[in-house]
């Protein structure tokens, strides 16, 4: 996350973090935040990360962000979601979509409720209105 702080914020954007109370003794928001919002549980930043947007744009990443984007397509699945959109970009995450489908149960409803992207532009498109 450090790297898409420090480019939001070299092209003028205002950077604000989500950190877990739990980690506080083992690591520090990065230098390029301008604002931390401390969350003492998952559910809470997952709520602090949602807050005010219309679409969730996730890139590859750990254990922490699968478990961040199974959370938001589960919430999306029950109507929890507040309509908003999930958005996966970059390739890897079709390896894991197509493991998904393959293997769970993820039939096209479910599927459906998450939409890949392999750019940032397509990712921004999907985000503000169109579809993929």
């Amino acid at each position: 996350m450090e790297g898409v702080a420090e480019g939001a914020k070299a092209a003028g954007g205002r950077v604000v973090g989500c950190t877990l109370d739990w980690f506080e003794d083992t690591r520090r928001p990065n230098g390029y935040l301008d604002e931390v919002l401390p969350a003492p549980d998952l559910p809470r930043r997952l709520e602090l990360l949602l807050q005010g947007t219309s679409a969730a744009i996730a890139l590859p990443g750990g254990i922490g962000t699968l478990n961040e984007v199974f959370w938001l397509w589960t919430l999306l699945l029950h109507g929890k979601g507040g309509g908003r959109k999930l958005i996966l970009l970059g390739t890897p995450w079709l390896d894991l979509m197509m493991m998904l489908e393959n293997r769970f149960e993820v039939d096209p409803p479910i599927r459906a409720l998450v939409h890949l992207a392999a750019s940032a532009e397509e990712a921004a498109e999907v985000a503000c209105g169109g579809s993929s």
